[in-house]
Order: C-alpha cells, then sequence, then structure tokens
C-alpha cells in the first residue's frame, strides 16, 4: 500500500548519513519523497537540471502544475512555473552560500521559488532571516525543510490530509 511506502521513506532517510560522502543518497531519496507528497501538484522531477549550457545546474526541478492549494497560490502570486530544489546533507546550518545558490538559478522563465532541502536547523531564526533577507532583495522566494518537516508532510500525505500540507507550507512561506 501507498501509506506503507511512505513509512519507508521515513525509514531509509534515517539511515542515510550526513555528509558529502552520502549526498547521492540524501538527492536521489529526496526526488521521491517529495514527488510523493506534493503529486499531483508538482509533477515531472528533473535531476540535476542543466542551466546556462551546463554552467550551472539545479539538485531537483519539479513543473509546478498545481490547480489548488500552496502551490496554486504560489502560481498567482509568485512566478512559478517551475520549483526548484536544491538538496544540502550538510552536517551544518545552510548558510549564505547556498540561499545564494539557489536563488541565483531563479528567472522569470523558470520560477522565483524554491525549496532548501537540509538534514537539520539549529538557528531556526538564523535561516528564517536569511529567507526573508532572499526575498527582501527580490531575489524570490525560499522556503528551508529540514528532515523533522519533510517526516510532518509524509504523515499529513499517509493520512491524505492535504489540506494540513498545504497549511504548513503556507505557514513556511
Amino acid at each position: 500500500p501507498y501509506q506503507q511506502d511512505l513509512s519507508e521513506f521515513k525509514d531509509k532517510l534515517d539511515t542515510i548519513p550526513k555528509g558529502h560522502n552520502s549526498a547521492s543518497d540524501y538527492h536521489n531519496i529526496m526526488i521521491g519523497i517529495l514527488e510523493a507528497i506534493f503529486y499531483p501538484n508538482l509533477i515531472y522531477p528533473i535531476k540535476e537540471e542543466h542551466l546556462h549550457d551546463g554552467r550551472k545546474r539545479v539538485d531537483i526541478t519539479y513543473q509546478n502544475a498545481s490547480h489548488t492549494g500552496f502551490f496554486e497560490y504560489l502560481a498567482n502570486h509568485v512566478i512559478s512555473p517551475f520549483i526548484m530544489c536544491e538538496c544540502k546533507n550538510y552536517n551544518e546550518d545552510p548558510g549564505n552560500p547556498e540561499f545564494d545558490q539557489l536563488s541565483s538559478r531563479f528567472s522569470v522563465r523558470r520560477g522565483k521559488f524554491g525549496i532548501l532541502l537540509c538534514r537539520e536547523i539549529e538557528d531556526r531564526n538564523l535561516v528564517l532571516q536569511r529567507c526573508k533577507d532572499t526575498a527582501n532583495d527580490d531575489r524570490g522566494n525560499i522556503i528551508v525543510l529540514d528532515d523533522t518537516d519533510i517526516k510532518t508532510l509524509l504523515d499529513f500525505k499517509i493520512n491524505n490530509d492535504e489540506n494540513s500540507i498545504n497549511e504548513f507550507m503556507s505557514n513556511k512561506y
């Protein structure tokens, strides 16, 4: 059953060690997890999409196909035909370079919204301020999701609670 598969995502996420050596494993599982949580709103994931003839890349890009909920709100208020995601399997909080990297992938054609995925957030206030800095400088909008957030979203999906997923994402935004 679908619910069992989602619980297995949570267990598998816990087995992936933090750090550079397991970055590919983290990246791969996040593609499946995000697709499971956000389908049918986000579709057609592209792993390591190359931009500017390969001079830049995005870890994961999804097409925003939503007609309801949070991603529909984005489509109506933020340029967001595509949702760009960066995966950071770090031992520490994402810093300015990680926010700058993701926001540098934004454009009027691709979109100006992204999700920065990381394992754990120690200083939530600083991470939130970095999100605000990016938005206030009109460089786009970023939401940061850590493993705890991902597991919460998976639990909502297991319970077929789309309203809670939309509310959670709206609150993060």
